[in-house]
């Protein structure tokens, strides 16, 4: 009876794991999805800045060419 008992404490004892395994593993699956989002995002909102500062740049020269004229 004692044998049996530890048998079912034992498989009851893997479920959990394997249970515990499988959400872990989901949770960083989403993790890493939402920091590859983020990540994303950034380099997006980098991209425009760059591209707001070039505005700003060419303007400024545009001006500077008008004035010299």
């Amino acid at each position: 009876m004692k044998k049996e008992k530890k048998k079912k404490m034992k498989l009851m004892m893997e479920k959990e794991k394997k249970k515990k395994k499988k959400l872990r593993k989901k949770k960083e699956k989403k993790n890493a999805e939402k920091e590859k989002k983020l990540r994303k995002n950034k380099e997006k909102e980098k991209g425009l800045r760059k591209k707001k500062k070039k505005n700003e740049v060419e303007e400024e020269e545009g001006k500077n060419i008008e004035v010299e004229e």
